[in-house]
């Protein structure tokens, strides 16, 4: 449950400083959906703090991708974000697949727009689709408070 509420709260507020009303479209910079994303999911829930060798996260690729590190400073988590104003595409799931490619200690990853998510893990050499949600499969309790339109993103 407190996943789910940490979800809420990160998309709560994604539209509060990055929703126009007016325009009925994002307004978000890659660089702030990276920050709200750290700070609520990575750092808040997940507990991955920016100090290193206590198990850290870190920016790398122009700001949209968020790596966690172990202890011994060693890859585990990749993270792809991407502005919610547009869809996923295969070249999204690529570029993520290359860096994972790049550091075989990952040991799963995500790609979100922040109105859908894919959990990838690894299995041996491979990164299999492990799971994947939209903001349209979550909880009806969530839709007053998880996004423009009632919960549906898109």
């Amino acid at each position: 449950m407190r996943a789910f509420g940490t979800l809420v709260a990160f998309f709560g507020e994604l539209k509060a400083c990055g929703w126009s009303e007016w325009d009925r479209e994002w307004t978000l910079t890659k660089a702030t959906v990276c920050s709200i994303f750290a700070n609520r999911v990575v750092k808040g829930f997940l507990g991955w703090g920016t100090k290193r060798g206590e198990g850290h996260y870190d920016y790398k690729r122009g700001g949209t991708l968020i790596v966690c590190y172990d202890r011994n400073h060693v890859p585990v988590v990749a993270f792809r974000l991407v502005t919610p104003r547009r869809e996923l595409t295969p070249g999204d799931e690529e570029r993520l697949r290359e860096y994972v490619e790049e550091n075989p200690t990952i040991r799963f990853a995500i790609l979100t727009n922040c109105r859908r998510l894919v959990l990838f893990r690894r299995l041996g050499r491979e990164l299999d689709r492990w799971a994947k949600w939209t903001s349209r499969s979550w909880p009806a309790r969530a839709s007053g408070t998880s996004g423009p339109r009632r919960g549906k993103f898109s």
